[in-house]
């Protein structure tokens, strides 16, 4: 249940208070903050209490704060029906200090007095973000032109067949559709959470991770065939599109979510490695070891974009009849 406050006037017998006294949720996060003015004071869910908490299982007076002689503060346990509990023992009273929690039924307090030292302030790099430059108009123009221009341009250089215009429009039409979706629904979600619908900036930034998935495995392509390294290509692009699946979720998060970088870039990393792992596993049982009709990964690109050697044809020829005369030999004994 959660914690509310009421304050009441003191009363004549009052002695001055200095300090705070913490509600805190199940994680140990600061709910709210109560000023210790006076003493004492009463904690329960009655309203004739100085600290009122909706805590089904608070009794109507639980906990009384007061000082005492030598000038301690003490939480005095009020013949409660659950009790007051310090570290999971329960007590009849506490001396509270500075950073001291207590619990009285599914409610934790913590005092703090005028001398506690709060860590000191984080850099907020985020005012520093390259992601600033998705707020400016003119730069949200230029990438919806550029990944316009690059669906177009993809598309036309991988046809093989004349192409009319009214074709190559139509082969646009899914991604950006598709490219749409995507951004509603984080930009429903950034109207949950922050308010704001940032529509257009998650268009750019789904727009920047599509040329960025295909600018990857062109780049790659070219340079398995320029390497000779054919068996390499399919484990660099996963790696490549797991790094460019993290960063295209922690850009959508900074601007659907206020929490901390921190802890958007762990999340976006923790659901990239996810992402990456279902689809290793998904190859792996889409593929077997005598599958009937084994597939070969090879690179056609143009010879002069070869830089190493590969195996010439006379030795791939020769290897092969050296393969076919044991298979040969195998099966005759």
């Amino acid at each position: 249940m959660e914690p509310v406050s009421a304050g009441s006037l003191p009363h004549p017998q009052d002695t001055p208070a200095s300090g705070w006294l913490e509600i805190l949720d199940r994680t140990g996060h600061v709910v709210q903050r109560l000023t210790l003015t006076h003493l004492p004071l009463t904690i329960g869910r009655s309203y004739e209490n100085d600290v009122i908490l909706d805590d089904p299982y608070v009794s109507p007076v639980h906990l009384r704060l007061q000082g005492d002689t030598d000038n301690r503060l003490i939480a005095e346990d009020m013949d409660s029906v659950n009790g007051l509990y310090r570290e999971r023992e329960r007590v009849p009273r506490v001396e509270l200090s500075s950073g001291t929690e207590i619990r009285i039924g599914h409610t934790r307090l913590r005092y703090r007095d005028k001398g506690f030292q709060v860590p000191a302030p984080l850099v907020d790099f985020s005012v520093r973000s390259p992601l600033l430059l998705l707020e400016k108009p003119l730069v949200l123009g230029l990438v919806f032109l550029l990944t316009l221009g690059w669906l177009l341009l993809s598309n036309y250089l991988g046809s093989f067949e004349p192409t009319e215009a009214t074709r190559l429009v139509s082969a646009v039409v899914a991604p950006v559709v598709g490219l749409l979706i995507w951004s509603g629904i984080w930009a429903f979600a950034s109207r949950l959470l922050v308010h704001r619908l940032n529509f257009l900036i998650h268009c750019a930034i789904a727009c920047l991770a599509g040329v960025a998935f295909s600018f990857l495995a062109i780049g790659l392509s070219y340079l398995a065939f320029a390497f000779n390294a054919d068996s390499l290509e399919a484990s660099a692009q996963l790696f490549g599109n797991t790094l460019i699946v993290g960063l295209l979720l922690y850009a959508h998060l900074r601007f659907c979510s206020l929490a901390p970088p921190r802890r958007l870039a762990a999340t976006a990393v923790a659901l990239a490695v996810v992402a990456c792992v279902l689809t290793v596993l998904e190859t792996q049982v889409g593929q077997s070891e005598f599958n009937a009709a084994p597939s070969y990964h090879t690179t056609l690109k143009p010879p002069s974009f070869q830089w190493v050697s590969s195996e010439p044809v006379a030795a791939f020829f020769a290897r092969t009849e050296t393969l076919r005369e044991q298979a040969l030999e195998t099966i005759a004994h």
